[in-house]
């Protein structure tokens, strides 16, 4: 319980009379119905015994809330930079009033860590009586609740204001609350203009992204329907002018993409009347550009406003009898061709969109990332896309294959070339990637001699099996990758210049794991959605903690070793949640256990010091940090202050 001395108020001398006397004379309305509603629950004034969540649902909750959660830190950033000199705690609960995730100034968040609030805990009143988010929850409407004000005398030294957060359903989901200390009561009013400011912002952001992505569901649904269904779909306007038409329409009826819409459909299909004066949901008609003489039936299905009103037709037309051959499978996967790749990080979708671009020309691509990143993957996504993608996607790993065999292995031999060598010869790499594409990986490895050779057949496009004397005319595309700074390796004489010219056409720079940690989420998701199916496990996701791990590890392994690890993880999981003890024998579990090295040298006093300063900078609030190190919090607030980092 919070011990801090807070100035009296005339509110205390209210709350002494309604505790005597049960007087709510001159008592603001909204905390006097409170109190009330305290005082039918018979809660005690003295002692409080909130109830809490347990970490399953909290993490549901807070898996729930993350794009809320996103935000407020985001915030609570504004709001530091806008009040400097008033230290503000903001929280947000669910619909039932937990505490799901706290952000802001550390003195606010000590004091409420020391008073029964925590995350998990219920905020309601039968809970912990009159507060801001107990109206808020209670009325559904704004509060502001100061000093004596709360019912509870351990809440006496706080000052909070809270708002009723709605989804874009305009259903409750909970409260956004700032809490500041009693002597900032009055500061705190007056900023509610701004913190109404941020609640609404915080709501209108997340309404609008929840729009986005339900128009771009919807989008993408109606666009993979139309554009790739086996009957010829156009879409008219009420006069029969035509709008959209998808792939089949247009090659069965010989359109053109520019200047057949705006034509009336009449002019491409034969029929009896109008579009608005057919009675007949189904019509035959007579495609005039059709390949053949095949009789042709058409469903016309009209598009309606908000008003009732026909505004445009859908026309499905197929042969009769029959059912158009589904010929654009292919053509969906080549649309999704890059989807296997997961990630939203700013870095990592501008590498996906340079792949798009240049998937579509027949250039040079070199790959440069550190080991695990995803390059083979990034590559076999640009071969899906490009005008290779009939052809076989062939990944070679430099690094894997002897030196003495690298010329039999990407030149391949003819029957009898060599002691030892097959009785009908062999194919190389580039023989079998011929009309495809040729993956490079490790490229930097090769010795000079075979870099040579490699250059001289890029530049003929041309390959002479080992033993033969007819050179085969090659039409492929190269895609080579390094886990080197391959430029570097030119500098220092390992690798050919003129060769790193001919590779380096289009270079793109996949990012480590570590600079776009904001996609580990996604990941996670993704392998753990794989693991569930692989290994029979009903896993949801992970606790705090673990999220908390993964988002402060460097990851030197990259994808891989993120992959690697949730799949170890979900191994010995056979709960809903990974936890910290089913990471055990990973690599990020190591390194919690040896996070530092220490300079030996050192004082214990000047180790501890340098560990609490780090700790402090690696998690930016001292709860995080003092739990980190294994440290009270008193403790920790004594050392922080002493070496001056506390804010």
């Amino acid at each position: 319980m919070v011990t801090a001395i807070t100035p009296k108020s005339e509110s205390l001398q209210l709350w002494k009379n309604f505790i005597n006397t049960g007087s709510v004379a001159n008592v603001p309305e909204h905390i006097a119905r409170s109190w009330l509603r305290c005082r039918d629950a018979e809660l005690k004034t003295n002692d409080i015994s909130p109830t809490k969540l347990n970490s399953l649902d909290l993490q549901e909750g807070y898996n729930r809330s993350l794009d809320i959660n996103r935000l407020l830190i985001t915030h609570n950033k504004n709001f530091r930079e806008e009040y400097p000199n008033v230290p503000i705690a903001m929280f947000i609960t669910n619909p039932e009033g937990h505490i799901l995730s706290v952000q802001g100034h550390d003195i606010v968040i000590k004091a409420i860590e020391q008073s029964p609030l925590d995350v998990g805990v219920n905020t309601n009143e039968t809970s912990i009586g009159t507060t801001a988010p107990s109206i808020s929850i209670a009325e559904r409407t704004t509060a502001l609740v100061i000093g004596e004000e709360h019912y509870f005398k351990g809440f006496h030294w706080a000052s909070c204001f809270s708002i009723p957060i709605y989804s874009s359903e305009n259903k409750f989901s909970g409260v956004l609350d700032f809490s500041s200390s009693f002597r900032f009561g009055e500061q705190l009013k007056q900023m509610i203009p701004f913190l109404l400011h941020i609640a609404n912002s915080i709501q209108f952001e997340v309404f609008v992204k929840n729009k986005l992505e339900e128009l771009m569901l919807h989008e993408t649904y109606f666009e993979s329907i139309f554009a790739y269904a086996e009957s010829m779909l156009l879409i008219t306007d009420i006069n029969g002018r035509i709008l959209r038409f998808n792939s089949t329409a247009q090659k069965a009826l010989q359109l053109d993409t520019f200047s057949s819409q705006s034509v009336n459909i009449n002019e491409i299909i034969s029929f009896s009347s109008s579009l608005k004066n057919l009675s007949e949901k189904t019509v035959n008609v007579n495609p005039i550009n059709a390949d053949d003489n095949a009789s042709f039936a058409m469903e016309i299905i009209p598009i309606y406003n908000r008003s009732g009103l026909e505004k445009a037709f859908v026309l499905k037309i197929k042969k009769k009898a029959s059912i158009a051959s589904s010929s654009n499978t292919s053509s969906l996967k080549k649309n999704n061709h890059f989807n296997h790749l997961l990630g939203h990080s700013k870095s990592f979708q501008e590498i996906i969109n340079r792949a798009k671009n240049v998937a579509n020309t027949p250039s040079s691509v070199l790959l440069e990332g550190a080991t695990g990143t995803g390059k083979e993957l990034l590559a076999l996504g640009i071969h899906h896309a490009s005008q290779y993608s009939k052809g076989p996607f062939v990944a070679v790993n430099c690094s894997a294959i002897p030196t003495e065999l690298v010329e039999s292995e990407f030149f391949g031999y003819e029957k009898g070339a060599f002691t030892g060598a097959q009785k009908q010869g062999c194919t190389g790499k580039f023989e079998q990637a011929n009309k495809g594409t040729l993956f490079l990986d490790e490229v930097h490895t090769m010795g000079v001699a075979t870099q040579m050779k490699l250059l001289r057949v890029l530049e003929e496009h041309r390959v002479t099996r080992v033993g033969g004397t007819t050179s085969i005319k090659l039409d492929l595309r190269i895609i080579t990758a390094t886990s080197a700074n391959l430029l570097e390796e030119v500098s220092q004489g390992r690798f050919l210049d003129a060769l790193y010219y001919r590779l380096n056409v289009v270079k793109l720079l996949i990012p480590s794991l570590k600079d776009r940690k904001e996609d580990i989420p996604y990941l996670v998701a993704g392998f753990i959605d794989h693991m569930n199916k692989r290994l029979d496990r009903l896993v949801k996701g992970l606790t705090p903690s673990v999220e908390k791990l993964f988002q402060d590890y460097d990851w030197p392994g990259n994808i891989r070793e993120l992959k690697n690890c949730i799949e170890s993880a979900c191994v010995f999981c056979v709960e809903s949640w990974i936890k910290e003890e089913h990471l055990k024998g990973t690599s990020v579990f190591e390194n919690k256990k040896y996070p530092d090295k220490i300079d030996t040298n050192l004082t214990i006093d000047e180790m501890t010091d340098k560990l609490v300063k780090s700790a402090y900078e690696r998690f930016g609030n001292a709860n995080d940090a003092a739990q980190h190190l294994g440290m009270s919090q008193s403790t920790f607030y004594r050392r922080i202050k002493k070496i001056n980092i506390a804010s």
